[in-house]
């Protein structure tokens, strides 16, 4: 079954899923172009399942793939395309191989990018935008969602720790081995 963020090959092209309509049984997936002048299709939503040859799920960036956010700015207009700068020249990444994001039209947010990339801290792409670029650097919170929420979550709280819960805890428990 098809969920929302899903990455499919479908016609001969990739797609993200966009919507799911319950009531119909259908998922929408996004133009392949990331153009938003470009008509979504709609499919069964089980479509991977009844015809896995047709329509092979790649994967879903939005949960699984680490993503940056970049800072809304309505002047530069929406996002056209991604950057990763080298010593040399600047290397063009390839929507929805290389870079996701959740809507064509949005002006700022997140950008899921493949974990194939291997991008490290410290690390600077471009986002490119259709008056203007802006840097996006890559900072130490870099992750996937599930990552990031495991981050932020505090330890749970234990209470107060007892004169016996410390023998039971004791540092010399690894010695023996």
């Amino acid at each position: 079954m098809l969920k929302v963020g899903d990455l499919v090959i479908w016609s001969g092209a990739r797609w993200l899923v966009k919507s799911i309509e319950r009531q119909t049984k259908s998922a929408v997936l996004s133009p392949p172009d990331n153009h938003p002048t470009q008509r979504p299709e709609v499919v069964a939503m089980n479509l991977d399942v009844t015809s896995p040859k047709a329509c092979v799920v790649v994967g879903n960036p939005l949960t699984d793939w680490p993503f940056v956010v970049a800072k809304p700015k309505r002047t530069l207009g929406r996002l056209v395309s991604v950057l990763r700068p080298t010593r040399d020249r600047e290397v063009l990444l390839q929507p929805l191989i290389d870079w996701v994001i959740q809507d064509t039209r949005q002006i700022g947010g997140s950008i899921f990018l493949n974990p194939a990339l291997r991008l490290r801290i410290g690390e600077v792409l471009v986002a490119v935008y259709e008056k203007g670029r802006m840097n996006i650097d890559i900072h130490r919170n870099f992750g996937t969602t599930r990552e990031r929420v495991a981050r932020a979550t505090p330890p749970p709280d234990l209470g107060p720790r007892t004169s016996y819960d410390r023998l039971l805890e004791s540092d010399f428990d690894d010695e023996d081995e």
